[in-house]
């Protein structure tokens, strides 16, 4: 197990809403297998994620999609496009946690939660490669899919065409040179060659390609037992 806590400052006006995010939070979390502990003070609030990479990042995207939604529908006396913009700030305060970027300030300094229009999303997870940023607003999308997925939202059909998508997404993004247009195939073996792709990371990107096309042209119903066998298990992994 891994993941990271937070503590932050807040005003007496926000624990309303803090109250009701945290409950979301640790809703969400159980769905995922992940443990969440809370706690509200009389100036600010602590939460603590614990969980594997994987399923904190999942998790941090279902958030930053649902507590704004969430505090919209919380009754404060702060309006609800300011409850939205609160929640973002909290969004935007567990991804800077996350992603260690408050580790530039003293051990005691801790960070007041403040309204954000958008929140700093600051993914780390792997899904998204270091060589090509250009792609992460992109795979936002896969992540979201993701997310959906883990709480059967997602038809295990659309998924698997996602995941197809930003598969091949990120091996042009290697920027492997070629004189014609790759097929999946030649894409995949190119990077394998490179040393880019692991031989089982390969062997697994092949037969989704396989997979896809029959549920594709064929109207093959193997996509769930695809995923099934080949896709991270949030709880085991």
């Amino acid at each position: 197990m891994a993941g990271f806590d937070a503590t932050f400052k807040a005003s007496q006006r926000d624990m309303p809403i803090i109250r009701a995010r945290f409950a979301a939070i640790r809703l969400r979390a159980r769905k995922l297998g992940a443990r969440v502990k809370t706690e509200v003070y009389e100036d600010g609030a602590y939460i603590c994620f614990n969980a594997n990479t994987y399923v904190v990042d999942i998790l941090l995207e279902r958030l930053r999609r649902d507590l704004p939604t969430i505090a919209e529908a919380t009754r404060s006396e702060r309006s609800p496009a300011a409850r939205r913009r609160t929640a973002n700030g909290l969004v935007e305060i567990l991804n800077r946690y996350r992603g260690m970027m408050y580790d530039q300030y003293d051990e005691d300094w801790v960070p007041a939660l403040r309204g954000r229009k958008m929140p700093v999303t600051g993914v780390i997870h792997d899904l998204f490669p270091r060589d090509a940023p250009h792609l992460m607003d992109r795979l936002l999308v896969t992540m979201d899919l993701l997310a959906s997925w883990h709480f059967d939202e997602v038809a295990p059909e659309v998924l698997l065409e996602e995941m197809h998508t930003a598969a091949e997404l990120m091996l042009k993004s290697f920027g492997i040179p070629r004189a014609k247009r790759m097929s999946f195939a030649e894409l995949v073996d190119a990077a394998h060659e490179e040393g880019r792709v692991r031989s089982d990371h390969r062997d697994t990107l092949l037969s989704m390609k396989t997979t896809r096309a029959r549920v594709k042209h064929r109207g093959s119903t193997d996509a769930r037992e695809w995923l099934d066998a080949h896709f991270w298990d949030g709880q085991e992994r």
